[in-house]
């Protein structure tokens, strides 16, 4: 028979000098921002594509393996191509109230079209004296296109099904997920960076649903949901530059970029959908359906 001696003459009590701390870092605060616009994107999506996995296993100060970041770019929305030339005008449009414009001309392509003509005839109705002002949209919307591609595939070359020269084949999970580490500090390790800034800013969120697996890979490893809320956003610049010797049209001295912050507003409202686009257009705008 075994005996658990008890000997309360070795109790102890003691508190800790040292807190516990997160990988934390603040967001860029943008300054330099000539205007904002807006995409509306659902939390559900967002959390369906961004995950992570952490582990007790070393109890080490956070290491390669430590934590895993995963982007699910199979759950982001096909018609979602973040073309920013199609994000809505939130803040200093160039028109001065909303009700000088229906929402549907009041995209960043519109925007800028409208500041070309303020810098060349001194005001922003003079968009009509352009001869090729639909052909200026459709340069707008088709630039917007390949920066929109651009994003979607730097999201793709750190997915779940990344190429092995973007990660490496042993960063491989059961299910035959890719997955980032905290060794890829670059600010391309998309997943890292958001749980970094949540971590910065409101790092409560981590005690609600991180342990509510979404899904369970082959190995039984829990791919958790990065906490997006609602009113939330992912933000990023975007700056468009008019073309070479576009001043002399009017004999003007040069003038400088508009540099637009496109925000990524989770939200389950919808976009509108630019009605005076091409096809192409409207095969390529976030719809948040």
């Amino acid at each position: 028979m075994s005996i658990a001696f008890s000997l309360p003459a070795f109790n102890q009590n003691y508190q800790l000098d040292i807190c516990g701390s997160l990988l934390a870092a603040a967001p860029d605060a943008m300054t330099d921002i000539s205007a904002v616009a807006t995409y509306h994107i659902k939390k559900s999506v967002l959390r369906s594509v961004f995950k992570f996995h952490s582990d007790s296993a070393d109890v080490d100060n956070v290491d390669a393996s430590d934590t895993r970041y995963y982007v699910f770019m199979n759950n982001w929305p096909h018609d979602a191509s973040l073309n920013p030339a199609h994000a809505s005008m939130t803040t200093s449009p160039m028109l001065a109230t909303a009700g000088d414009v229906v929402a549907n001309k009041n995209l960043v392509k519109h925007d800028f079209v409208r500041y070309l003509a303020y810098k060349l005839f001194n005001t922003v109705h003079g968009v009509d004296l352009f001869n090729n002002e639909l052909e200026l949209l459709n340069d707008i919307s088709s630039k917007g296109r390949t920066s929109g591609s651009a994003i979607i595939t730097l999201l793709k070359n750190v997915s779940t099904t990344a190429s092995n020269d973007n990660i490496p084949a042993s960063q491989t999970d059961g299910s035959g997920n890719k997955f980032l580490l905290n060794d890829a500090s670059g600010n391309t390790n998309i997943c890292r960076e958001l749980m970094r800034q949540i971590a910065s800013l409101d790092a409560g969120r981590f005690r609600y649903g991180v342990s509510d697996a979404s899904g369970v890979d082959l190995s039984g490893n829990p791919y958790r949901e990065v906490p997006f809320e609602n009113n939330d956003s992912l933000n990023f610049k975007v700056t468009i530059t008019p073309a070479t010797n576009q001043n002399n049209l009017t004999q003007q001295s040069t003038f400088e970029s508009r540099v637009y912050k496109i925000r990524l507003l989770v939200s389950e409202d919808t976009n509108t959908v630019p009605v005076d686009g091409t096809a192409t257009d409207l095969t390529d705008y976030l719809k948040n359906n």
